[in-house]
């Protein structure tokens, strides 16, 4: 509970890049689904890849679920469209950790440990 506000969270943990997902039908008990990094690329023509990309346009579009797609969750996401086309940074791959500034609303929902001078590493 901060600031007032009570959250519950309960994540359902699968590992895509084995080809583990959740069967068809507990898509409907979700209220949100987050697609997280990866070192693999969106435009990646793996298995695990194709099958998540089927999943996103066969349940989590038709669904309308919330959807957090972060670095790869986001390009996949969009790659996962027909006329999607992710392609290969000219920079290279990157990876890594940022720090980022909050928002008085971040600050007020994150509570008071998060300054606007330190920000919050991502």
């Amino acid at each position: 509970k901060e600031c007032g506000i009570n959250y519950r969270v309960i994540l359902d943990v699968y590992h895509a890049s084995n080809l583990h997902f959740p069967p068809r039908e507990a898509y409907s008990d979700y209220n949100g689904v987050i697609l997280p990094g990866s070192f693999s690329a969106a435009y990646d023509s793996e298995p695990w890849i194709e099958e998540l990309c089927k999943v996103i346009q066969e349940e989590l579009v038709p669904k309308e679920l919330p959807t957090l797609g972060v670095c790869f969750g986001h390009q996949v996401y969009a790659h996962s469209f027909a006329e999607g086309a992710a392609i290969k940074c000219a920079g290279g791959s990157h990876a890594g950790r940022k720090v980022s500034q909050l928002t008085s609303h971040g600050r007020k929902v994150l509570g008071p440990s998060c300054s606007p001078q330190t920000g919050l590493e991502l």
